[in-house]
């Protein structure tokens, strides 16, 4: 039965009939009322009465209802679809590393060139060097290519020379050297999408191409994705940076456990590491299933680390350079006898006499 019944048929039917009797042939009435002629035909020669197109316009109408409402549920869910699409588009759905175990693996996050802390990475060298695996996010802090007003910096291409020669010292002191995904490495990708016409593109890209070339040249593995497992343990760079210790991993891990799927993520993960926050915290999780690791920085005391430091509930926040560890048997599974966040001292400005 066709739902395109206006609401208002009866009273369309009651004009048409006036119509009618008011000299008019049937088919200039129902033309006229935008009715069908057979309906005011049969309606005249008492074929149907009132009460059955009454109930014929109610039943149309709830047709039509239940079409308009499926309708809209269908443009709803094809709304969330699109959302989520949009959402997990860039998600590395296989974010887990594989490595010959047993394996020892350093975690070195918050490097932040130009600012970095030479002497914090010649530290985890000196302790750690030869280890199987050096997992870092945040390598370069491309402040040329931030949206805050950069000033500090007279020649910003400079970051990406200073990086080259991070990617080599590393690069020659690991087995295996990654580097994932962060909110600092993406900022050329947000910026030439944001706000740069193609040509200006097109600079960007040839910039790029001298710190992800470097990479690949060195045989740095790159993973696009902020998240990365190994064995029964996630190593991230997750962009919260909560005050209370330990609140801020325990957010990851709530992350990692939701969406395990759309980051191909195997459950269940007994240690969860971060960077970010540039501190150091070891919690345990509760039923003692595992740790949470906080592991430090990297880097100097950058410039805009101090304005953020001068007031409010920042101002308490002191920066720890560290790094993490984390040794895997022979299944694995990671040792958590052995695995553990490294303190080497609080972030301080660099000293220029050097």
């Amino acid at each position: 039965m066709p739902p395109t019944v206006p609401p208002d048929y009866l009273e369309r039917l009651d004009r048409a009939v006036g119509l009618v009797r008011g000299g008019a042939s049937q088919l200039e009435a129902a033309r006229a009322c935008g009715i069908s002629q057979g309906r005011l035909s049969e309606y005249l020669r008492g074929v149907v009465a009132r009460e059955d197109i009454q109930r014929y316009v109610e039943r149309c109408q709830r047709i039509r209802e239940r079409r308009q409402l499926e309708s809209k549920l269908g443009r709803l869910r094809r709304a969330c679809q699109d959302v989520l699409r949009r959402a997990y588009r860039n998600v590395c759905r296989n974010a887990r590393l594989d490595l010959a175990f047993p394996c020892r693996v350093v975690f070195l996050d918050d490097l932040h060139v130009p600012f970095t802390d030479w002497d914090v990475v010649r530290a985890v060298i000196e302790r750690e060097g030869g280890a199987d695996c050096l997992i870092m996010f945040e390598a370069v802090n491309f402040d040329a290519f931030s949206r805050f007003d950069q000033t500090y910096l007279s020649d910003p291409s400079q970051e990406e020379t200073i990086a080259a020669g991070l990617f080599e010292l590393l690069a020659g002191s690991f087995a295996k050297v990654v580097c994932g995904q962060s909110n600092h490495m993406l900022r050329p990708v947000k910026r030439i999408t944001r706000e740069l016409r193609p040509e200006e593109q097109e600079y960007v890209l040839q910039r790029l191409l001298t710190v992800y070339d470097r990479m690949a040249d060195l045989g740095i593995v790159r993973i696009d994705s902020p998240l990365i497992q190994i064995g029964d343990a996630v190593f991230g760079h997750y962009d919260r940076s909560l005050l209370t210790p330990g609140a801020t991993v325990r957010r990851m891990r709530e992350r990692v456990e939701a969406y395990a799927d759309q980051f191909g993520f195997r459950l269940p993960v007994r240690a969860f590491f971060t960077g970010h926050t540039h501190r150091i915290s070891q919690t345990p999780v509760f039923g003692g299933s595992g740790y949470l690791y906080e592991a430090g920085c990297a880097t100097h005391l950058p410039p805009y680390s101090l304005d953020h430091a001068r007031s409010g509930p920042w101002g308490g926040y002191r920066m720890a350079c560290g790094y993490g560890v984390a040794q895997f048997d022979r299944h694995g599974r990671i040792d958590l006898t052995e695995s553990r966040v490294v303190h080497l001292g609080w972030a301080r400005l660099p000293d220029v006499a050097r």
